[in-house]
């Protein structure tokens, strides 16, 4: 026989990849269009891509969960299974929480569209979604039925995992429009159901003699007039009182309900939480709708004035939507936490922030949203949107295609270093399938002891620490995290002989974040309770006491304290996950955790979205703006953690004069609280000033003392002879890296003092004032592993000129343009002025 069209309904892939080929030579012989029907959990993602790497000139429609009939579909989790649980146990059994999702399509439109699709199809489309566009979850599909039915109980099968549902990432089209009402034939669908059940209760009543109908119908009639008039006056009054009754009522509980969902979720008791989430949202949902309503009585009654606005109504809808969308998030990061990252529970998260970044921007702009909402809404938007830009990454940095290994980096602040710390201990880290496949803490000395050859180190640690080899202790050197996380894998793959494709950052306030949001850790190897404010006294006694080169505590203590850190988040009990994700993107923001990838691209994404501490710099260079540059790096070369004691300022002055030279001065405070505690002492710093290209110093001051300057001794055979006497004034190094001056030099901060090193120094580049506008760009480096410090800038102008546009957050008196605030992550201003 010969055919016109070919469909082929999958039922599974076993049975496709048997019959795929001989249907598909059917079809090229028989010029038929091939159209290959199946459902979502048998067509995923790789059964997709195998079908397409074969170039078969093949139509795949990717059916959703279909409903409407119920003899064609009753699998395990489908809509006609739950239908069919409601209606013969009046009870329903979800998976896990609840969150596997669905894609409804009515049975009958399903079809209509297959007929459609089949006459009209003329296009280069490959693949078609016979689905709604945007899935529910069968917690919310057993919500929809239970308003139908309010006695319908829920049940959840706790240590059931919810079925995977893959997402379909390549591009199709859908064949439903978007605003297919699934969730109407939903409920109309499941009406059938409940009509049929009445029948035949009716029926079973009537054969077992309960009813008399012939008596029930007499006595009506009898009582006609007299059942009819006064039910009338009562629903008179009732229907003209109860929109009034209701606007208030249920848009009060509404919004009480709401407010009781927070403390739920400072509790981290999520499931109440979500509840009452739904609970306040179905209660003001019957408020706008009874609002509509009053407002037609008032303005036939002549009132003008209404008791809740429709805005505020809607306003705090869009806050329970919101809220909701946080929820999910915070559940999908407890599962992934608790349970190990599974690809569902990832993907989930990835859909829910990027749906709340879309709808939040609205939500946070309105006035009429209640405070309380609106101030969790602000602060959980501004923790996800760092990760806005990178999350469709994170499935293959958790090993989606292929297992990835990383080096974690445990640098110790309290020794400050410029890529964050001392690198005391070191972690591997893998994951594959989105799974942690291992992870294991290990003492760098154990590493270091294994380096063969000779690998020469930066001139101020080879000088100044002394040291003569470069280990991946010392390898976080320079100034650009990048470039530290390529010095540390090539340094760790000379010594373990093992490539990573990563090197993650992480440091004591870090970690200390972590302990905090999960309130506090019990330790029982140690028998001790680690806290937050704890944790770096008891991380030094047990790492420092009686160490030498090749013990194990450090990495003994650390290890048990993640051990009891993941045996807590899997039980569950006591987190706080929106607090936990806070504490993730505070320590992103102000460079606490740090990424490096060997993949350039991946690389270059976390480096443009500020993820890698790097120096690069996306500014464009133009003849009538000027990009300063302003980074401050210092190193402890001590041998101690005095860096837990040290605090620090920071005032920049920018002065552009007459003539267009740019001219400024920088100072910065370091004081130094320590006293004689132990692991502590003066303060040994090597500080760097990262400069823009070119620019000059003119002088550097300390404590108010101009010194001498001199260019400093970087060569080893030099400082190294016997007979070297350094040379009198203050050494000077002068580099360039990534079109970036960057001038150091030693100086020492004794115990219970104040130090304020001050540098005075010219930009190369000159404003060209003759230009009709100009623009002054700033951006300020922060140094990971830093805490939260004071700074303050300024820029003065020629008098004759004016600023005409400035970034919010300065402040302007007369030429003088100032900020006055604190550093918590790299920093940018931009001030444009015109002649007056």
């Amino acid at each position: 026989d010969t055919y016109v069209q070919i469909f082929y309904i999958v039922y599974s892939v076993k049975e496709l990849e048997e019959l795929l080929p001989a249907l598909s030579e059917k079809a090229k012989q028989d010029r038929a269009k091939f159209f290959i029907v199946g459902e979502r959990e048998i067509l995923t993602l790789p059964v997709l891509e195998s079908v397409f790497s074969k170039n078969l000139d093949a139509i795949i429609i990717l059916l959703g969960d279909l409903f409407g009939n119920p003899l064609f579909h009753k699998r395990k989790g489908s809509i006609e299974e739950v239908f069919d649980s409601a209606k013969t146990k009046k009870a329903i059994k979800l998976p896990g929480v609840g969150l596997s999702k669905i894609y409804p399509v009515f049975f009958d439109d399903a079809v209509i569209e297959l007929i459609r699709l089949t006459f009209t199809y003329n296009k280069k489309t490959r693949l078609f979604f016979l689905h709604t566009q945007y899935p529910i979850t069968l917690l919310g599909l057993s919500h929809i039925l239970q308003k139908e039915n309010p006695l319908l109980k829920i049940d959840f099968e706790k240590d059931v995992l919810p079925a995977v549902n893959d997402s379909i990432l390549i591009e199709g089209e859908y064949l439903l429009p978007e605003d297919y009402p699934a969730i109407d034939k939903i409920r109309k669908a499941y009406a059938g159901h409940a009509k049929e059940v009445a029948r035949e209760d009716s029926e079973e009543i009537v054969e077992n003699g309960v009813i008399d109908r012939g008596f029930k119908e007499t006595a009506y009639k009898r009582n006609k007039v007299a059942r009819f008039l006064l039910p009338f006056l009562v629903f008179l009054v009732f229907i003209i009182t109860l929109p009034f009754l209701a606007t208030v009522f249920f848009g009060f509980l509404g919004q009480v309900v709401l407010a009781q969902s927070f403390k739920s979720l400072e509790n981290s008791d999520f499931s109440s939480a979500k509840n009452q989430i739904f609970v306040s949202g179905k209660f003001i949902a019957v408020a706008q709708k009874t609002q509509s309503v009053l407002s037609a009585e008032f303005y036939v009654f002549g009132i003008k004035s209404q008791i809740i606005s429709t805005g505020e109504l809607s306003s705090v809808q869009s806050a329970v939507s919101d809220i909701d969308k946080l929820l999910n998030i915070a559940d999908s990061v407890k599962q992934i936490v608790g349970k190990g990252i599974r690809q569902n529970y990832l993907l989930d998260s990835i859909a829910s922030i990027r749906n709340l970044l879309v709808s939040a921007e609205q939500t946070v702009n309105d006035k009429n949203i209640p405070s309380f909402a609106k101030a969790k809404v602000i602060s959980s938007i501004e923790n996800i949107k760092p990760f806005a830009n990178i999350i469709d990454s994170i499935p293959f940095l958790l090993g989606e295609t292929g297992k990835k290994t990383y080096l974690v980096l445990f640098q110790n602040n309290a020794e400050l270093r410029p890529g964050g710390g001392f690198i005391g201990s070191y972690g591997i880290l893998s994951f594959d399938k989105g799974n942690i496949s291992d992870f294991s803490i290990h003492d760098v000395y154990a590493a270091d002891g294994q380096l063969k050859g000779h690998i020469e180190p930066p001139f101020p640690i080879r000088r100044y620490l002394p040291q003569v080899h470069l280990y991946l202790r010392d390898s976080n050197f320079d100034i650009d995290f990048t470039k530290d996380a390529f010095m540390a894998a090539f340094l760790y793959d000379q010594e373990m002989h093992q490539k990573v494709d990563g090197v993650i950052g992480i440091d004591l306030s870090f970690v200390k974040e972590i302990i905090g949001a999960a309130g506090s850790v019990y330790v029982p190897s140690y028998k001790e309770t680690v806290t937050k404010d704890n944790f770096f006294s008891l991380a030094e006694s047990h790492s420092e006491n009686n160490f030498f080169p090749g013990s194990s505590q450090k990495q003994d203590f650390l290890n048990s304290v993640f051990s009891a850190l993941e045996d807590k988040f899997s039980a569950g009990k006591g987190i706080n996950y929106l607090d936990l994700l806070e504490a993730v993107s505070t320590a992103s923001r102000q460079k606490h955790l740090l990424f490096a990838f060997s993949d350039n691209n991946m690389q270059d994404l976390f480096t443009a979205n500020g993820f890698s501490s790097s120096l690069w710099d996306s500014r464009e260079k133009n003849s009538d703006t000027i990009n300063d540059f302003l980074g401050i790096g210092e190193a402890n070369l001590g041998i101690d953690k005095v860096n837990y004691y040290v605090s620090r300022k920071v005032s920049q002055e920018v002065s552009i004069q007459n003539d267009g030279t740019v001219s400024e001065e920088t100072s910065i405070d370091i004081t130094n609280t320590s006293s004689g505690q132990i692991y502590t002492g003066g303060y040994k710093n090597y500080i760097r000033f990262i400069l823009p290209g070119g620019a000059s110093l003119n002088k550097v001051l300390i404590n108010g003392v101009d010194q001498k300057l001199v260019s400093a001794v970087t060569d080893f055979l030099k400082y190294e002879a016997k007979n070297f006497i350094p040379p009198a004034g203050l050494e000077i190094d002068k580099t360039e890296e990534s079109g970036k001056t960057i001038y150091g030099f030693l100086t020492n901060i004794p115990q219970k003092q104040s130090q304020t090193i001050t540098i005075d120094y010219q930009l190369s580049e000159k404003s060209i004032l003759s230009l009709p506008k100009n623009t002054y760009s700033l951006i300020y480096f922060k140094q990971p592993g830093t805490e939260v410090y004071p700074y303050s800038f300024s820029l003065t102008l020629p008098s004759s000129y004016k600023v005409i546009s400035k970034s919010d957050e300065l402040t302007q008196k007369n030429l003088t343009t100032y900020f006055q605030g604190n550093i918590d992550s790299n920093k940018q201003v931009k001030i444009e002025f015109i002649p007056k």
